[in-house]
């Protein structure tokens, strides 16, 4: 379990390099949950430096971080969506107008919120496309069964081994 969990926590720095906070955030919320936390035995077994790295990745996850790493990050990026769903709720809550008059700080807050997300889309993710797999998928799209699906998966694992 202690290898099961160190390879969860690589995914994690993986997906922080590759700037996924969306799934980051998966991750690491399954990692930190209690039933995870709770195999005291097999984080005995863990590496000292996987746990500081889930520690490291986890602080940097935190609200008051996390928007200022966002913001400073190169695009591409997949921001973690839940934190700008939490803001706009926020700022819906603030009335429309006030004094009788339209309350320009709530639009101009959703403005920078939605500008916020959409900072990191401007750029494409360049990722090496794979031929084999690539037609892999597109057939996947067209199969219903779930032994026709392992049965192309076993005949693709079978072409990498011979590359």
């Amino acid at each position: 379990r202690a290898r099961v969990v160190e390879a969860h926590i690589k995914i994690a720095q993986n997906l922080w390099q590759l700037k996924n906070f969306q799934t980051l955030n998966s991750f690491l919320s399954a990692l930190n949950s209690s039933a995870i936390q709770k195999l005291k035995t097999t984080y005995s077994y863990i590496r000292p430096p996987s746990i500081s790295l889930l520690n490291e990745l986890t602080g940097l996850m935190k609200k008051e971080i996390f928007l200022d790493t966002l913001l400073n990050t190169r695009p591409p990026v997949i921001p973690f969506i839940g934190y700008f769903q939490s803001m706009l709720v926020g700022i819906e809550l603030m009335p429309d107008t006030v004094n009788g008059l339209i309350n320009f700080k709530k639009y101009d807050r959703h403005y920078k919120c939605v500008a916020d997300i959409l900072q990191g889309q401007g750029t494409a993710f360049k990722y090496k496309v794979i031929p084999h797999m690539l037609h892999f998928c597109t057939l996947l799209s067209d199969k219903e069964s779930e032994s026709e699906i392992s049965r192309m998966a076993a005949t693709l694992e079978r072409a990498e081994s011979r590359l």
